[in-house]
This record gives structure tokens, C-alpha cells and sequence, in this order.
């Protein structure tokens, strides 16, 4: 969620491909809820309760986005609004039409089952506010490419593997707020980089294979103010 006095989004025109759709488009007004957990990806207007946090511990509030079409041909973007494309499955051999937006096109991206080397095409969306990528293809390789996102506030990683000194990209990430790892194939190494992310106030490890000693070690110290974990399995 852009925080209030960021600067206001244009009415813009987003040109996408006219040959082909690569999935969904949803806006959803700057400044106007309070965004508490990396769920917008679904788009529910429920009551979200994260698989593994109880109510009690996890505040249940949603972005409400509205579905806006497809990503094919120009789309019209109202003024002061963020756009977010939910990329289609099938769609996952042509995130390359990614590279072709301009910086601020989107303020959110979902994809999945990326390849190695796709995330060379959402580099030049620096205005990124919201991500979620879900691929068993992305290690440390790919996710250095992260660091040049410098507008992103939430994001959530699912599936990745070998993951050692790719959290590294984002000690630079100054507006980062929360971060959900999910099925994350980390090591201790990778653990101690979430230190030093500057301005984190939301983790979420789920689906975890962390050992006790290393969440006593590296993640009991964690000067973040809420850090949830579920079915992290390991953990007595």
C-alpha cells in the first residue's frame, strides 16, 4: 500500500501486447486501507486469516482491488490508482513481454512458475510496491536482481531453492515492510541478511525446514516487530 504523501499516480495508459493476454488486471485507489498481510494476491473480499497465524496473533484486514480486464492491448489506468497483474499459470513462458512496460506501468506483480533468468524482465518495473513470486527455479542468481526494486514494500517468495546469499539484495530495499517466505529453501547464511534490512516490521516464515538452533541464533535477535511462524517444522 503506497503510504500517505507518496506522490500521486497519474492517469496513465499501460501498452500491453495486442497478440496475446498473459493474465489479469486489478486497480486499487492509493491511500485508502490499511494493508496488514501479503494476501491481495487473491483478491477475496473475506475475511483472510493466514494458514498457520490464528486470528488472534494476525490482523484480518484486505486491499479491496477491482478487477480492471486482461493484459492485452492499451489499458486505461484512473489517476491516483495502483495497478496489479495476477499473471495467468499458463501464461509462464512469456514473462519476457514484462520487459517492454514503462518503470511505473505497475505497482503490483504475481507470477508464477518463473524460469531462471525471468526476472530480468520485471527489472525495469522499479516502481513495484507489491510482489509475489512463486517458482522453485529461483535461487540466489535470480533474486539479486531484486535490489534495483526500490519502491517494493511487500513481498513474498514461495518455493525458491538453494537460497544463500540472494537475500543479500535486500539489505537496499529502504521501504520494505513485509516480507513472507514460504517453502523457502534457506540457509543460516540466508538467515542472517534479514538483520539488516532496514525498515522490516512484518516476517513471515511458513512451510519452513529451519533448525531450532538456527531460529534461536539468527531470528530470536530480529529487530522486527511481528514475526509470525507457521508449520515450521523443525521448531518443538
Amino acid at each position: 500500500m503506497a503510504e500517505q504523501g507518496d506522490s500521486e499516480l497519474p492517469k496513465r495508459t499501460v501498452k500491453f501486447p495486442t497478440d496475446l493476454s498473459i493474465g489479469s488486471l486489478y486497480v486499487h485507489q492509493s491511500g485508502t486501507a490499511a494493508f496488514q498481510l501479503p494476501s491481495w494476491w487473491s483478491f477475496e473480499r473475506t475475511p483472510y486469516h493466514f494458514q498457520g497465524v490464528t486470528p488472534r496473533s494476525a490482523p484480518a484486514y484486505r486491499y479491496y482491488w477491482k478487477q480492471l480486464g486482461n493484459t492485452q492491448d492499451n489499458v486505461e489506468v484512473p489517476a491516483d490508482h495502483e495497478l496489479a497483474l495476477v499473471a495467468h499459470e499458463e501464461s509462464h513462458n512469456h514473462y519476457d513481454s514484462l520487459a517492454k512496460l514503462l518503470p511505473n506501468d505497475l505497482q503490483g506483480l504475481r507470477a508464477t512458475f518463473m524460469h531462471r533468468g525471468d526476472l530480468r524482465f520485471i527489472a525495469n518495473l522499479t516502481g513495484l510496491r507489491y510482489l509475489f513470486l512463486a517458482s522453485e527455479e529461483l535461487s540466489d542468481n535470480e533474486l539479486v536482481g531484486l535490489e534495483g526494486l526500490s519502491e517494493l514494500q511487500i513481498l513474498m517468495l514461495i518455493g525458491c531453492r538453494n537460497v544463500n546469499t540472494g537475500l543479500s539484495a535486500l539489505r537496499d530495499l529502504t521501504k520494505l515492510r513485509q516480507l513472507e517466505l514460504n517453502a523457502v529453501d534457506v540457509t543460516d547464511r540466508a538467515l542472517v541478511d534479514l538483520a539488516q534490512i532496514p525498515s522490516l516490521d512484518l516476517l513471515i516464515f511458513n512451510e519452513m525446514g529451519m533448525s531450532e538452533d538456527a531460529f534461536i541464533t539468527y531470528l530470536t535477535p530480529l529487530p522486527v516487530p511481528r514475526l509470525f511462524l507457521g508449520n515450521c517444522y523443525n521448531l518443538t
